[in-house]
């Protein structure tokens, strides 16, 4: 028996493959999306993870109340070439008795606190010894700081060398006003906010790379 193919039945047979075909480049692209978000899924527990054991090297140097870091990004989404609107506390590390905050500074616009970001930036760090002498200056400031409790902060940035670009800061709190080692406390923030940057362009150039 012959089968005869006519016009109507090769174009129909035409968008049935055209079908099938992009049907399976759906599911191929789904399924790369997929593996690419538990990759990313997997790096970003895995830079959490590290960034902590730094945390906890920082308050044990410091001998801090609470050390920190807060990440720069845009609505939760990293943008090159453009700058970071907002911030959020990523990683946070306390001592004894002290009640985490993290959960309460999330996606903050980097403009509510302007004079400690506009000091970062620019200088690298920001340092208050005492809260209670910016309190006629910057009230915001001040009133972020005071209603947890929180007597002397240090801040230190953390930032991309490779594209001169601030990743975010870390930070240590005391709770109370009392001699402390401050060549200590500030070379300390210095070498893990480098360490913490390393880490983080390393992650990013594997990314990239991917």
């Amino acid at each position: 028996v012959t089968k005869r193919v006519t016009k109507g039945n090769a174009e129909q047979e035409k968008r049935l493959t055209d079908l099938t075909t992009l049907v399976l480049s759906v599911q191929k692209k789904q399924e790369n999306a997929n593996k690419h978000t538990k990759q990313e899924e997997a790096e970003g527990h895995k830079i959490s993870t590290f960034i902590d054991s730094q945390l906890k090297v920082l308050l044990r140097q410091t001998k801090g109340c609470r050390v920190y870091y807060y990440s720069y990004h845009n609505g939760g989404y990293s943008v090159n070439g453009r700058s970071f609107q907002k911030m959020s506390m990523q990683n946070e590390i306390v001592d004894m008795n002290v009640p985490p905050i993290m959960g309460q500074f999330q996606g903050i616009p980097r403009k509510m606190f302007s004079i400690i970001d506009n000091t970062l930036v620019k200088e690298g760090h920001f340092y208050i010894d005492d809260i209670e002498t910016i309190k006629e200056e910057d009230n915001g400031t001040y009133f972020w700081f005071n209603s947890r409790g929180t007597k002397s902060v240090y801040m230190q940035i953390v930032r991309d060398n490779v594209e001169d670009v601030c990743l975010g800061f870390i930070g240590v709190e005391y709770d109370k006003q009392e001699k402390r080692d401050l060549y200590v406390c500030k070379l300390s923030l210095s070498k893990i906010a480098q360490t913490i940057s390393g880490a983080l362009q390393m992650t990013q150039e594997e990314s990239g790379n991917e």
